[in-house]
């Protein structure tokens, strides 16, 4: 599976969602999510520029890896697999028993929306601005970046690694709770 992106930075949250819902999006999801990323002792993923992330959300678990990023246009392209987890306990222990580390500890809000083909995440870190991300395809992502009254310009096909580093946060340590 592709999954295609970009990211609009420093938004207001209730002007976004405002537009959203006047444009006719409807709301999906208001979550509070943990991402614990696995890599081995030696980063052979971070080296490869992969990831393997156990993302929970409360009641639900799910494992994703993701690779083969490219950028055209402005957009991100990422291969992504990801499957649902019964148990994320379970899963964390099955990870580091096959020699897996965890190194990123990230607590995030994220309201989710769905406007036509595009899915409009609005996000909320400890330490850095709100933004959305818009997931859809390489066509409808510049229509919908439009009708939000934005341009492509002023979007970014950033990872959430590239994004704290732009505002010389902690990549690895993101939390709301103090939990690790």
């Amino acid at each position: 599976m592709k999954e295609i992106e970009v990211k609009i930075l420093n938004i207001d949250i209730a002007n976004i969602e405002a537009k959203i819902k006047q444009l006719g999006g409807k709301k999906i999801a208001d979550d509070f999510l943990i991402d614990r990323v696995f890599d081995t002792p030696e980063g052979t993923l971070k080296h490869t520029k992969s990831l393997l992330r156990l993302r929970t959300n409360g009641t639900t678990s799910f494992l994703t890896f993701k690779n083969n990023a490219s950028i055209q246009n402005g957009i991100r392209t990422t291969d992504e697999y990801e499957t649902a987890v019964d148990n994320a306990d379970i899963m964390h222990t099955i990870l580091t028993s096959l020699g897996y580390e965890q190194i990123r500890y990230r607590e995030k809000k994220r309201i989710s929306y769905m406007l036509g083909n595009v899915r409009i995440e609005i996000d909320e870190y400890p330490t850095i601005p709100p933004y959305i991300e818009l997931e859809g395809t390489e066509e409808n992502i510049p229509h919908t970046v439009t009708q939000l009254g934005f341009t492509m310009q002023e979007t970014v096909p950033w990872t959430v690694t590239e994004l704290l580093t732009h505002y010389k946060q902690d990549e690895d340590y993101q939390a709301f709770s103090g939990n690790k």
